[in-house]
């Protein structure tokens, strides 16, 4: 006879020791770690953020966060998106963590959790309600967005170079492909 293993929830692991320069996550309630992540993904990240802070604070929409931010989609399901959004008129869900979904959620993908960012996250974001998943490919240099429909994303655009990033949460913003993309120096 197998003995069924437990399924771990927030309780049991909000306590735990930060891995650094590891992604922590609950799965259906097993724990997942992501090594760190190698510079595209960071530079990529870094740039983005900027874009997207810099567009959320001069309008005034709400809140941008990034990872390591827990966003707790129920006891057994709890991500750290590389960067997310909350809506000024929810941003009551937005305690130590975010207590339920983001209205944008952003991930960069890395060669080790590819899979379990287009696949698993994908399939969780929509089903919890993320109105809106970008999943930006620096190998490819693209950054694909897609919108809830009932509980199921459909693409909106994938951008590459001069395309810009088409988004129905973050109106007015103007951000391109080639500027999640670009070098610092």
């Amino acid at each position: 006879m197998a003995i069924a293993e437990k399924k771990l929830t927030w309780d049991d692991i909000k306590d735990r020791p930060e891995d650094v320069g590891r992604k922590t996550e609950l799965v259906d309630g097993r724990i997942v770690v992501s090594p760190s992540a190698g510079s595209r993904h960071g530079l990529a990240n870094a740039n983005l953020g900027f874009f997207l802070l810099s567009h959320v604070r001069a309008n005034r929409l709400g809140r941008v966060f990034v990872a390591p931010i827990d966003c707790i989609l129920d006891e057994h399901t709890v991500y750290q998106p590389d960067l997310c959004f909350v809506r000024s008129d929810r941003i009551g869900i937005v305690k130590d963590q975010i207590q339920g979904a983001p209205d944008l959620a952003i991930e960069i993908l890395s060669p080790s959790n590819s899979a379990h960012d287009t696949e698993t996250k994908f399939r969780d974001y929509a089903r919890y309600g993320v109105e809106e998943y970008w999943i930006v490919n620096p190998e490819e240099s693209s950054v694909r967005t897609f919108a809830n429909r009932l509980g199921r994303f459909e693409s909106i655009r994938v951008s590459r170079g001069d395309k810009e990033i088409a988004t129905n949460v973050l109106a007015g913003i103007r951000v391109t492909a080639a500027d999640v993309f670009a070098q610092n120096s």
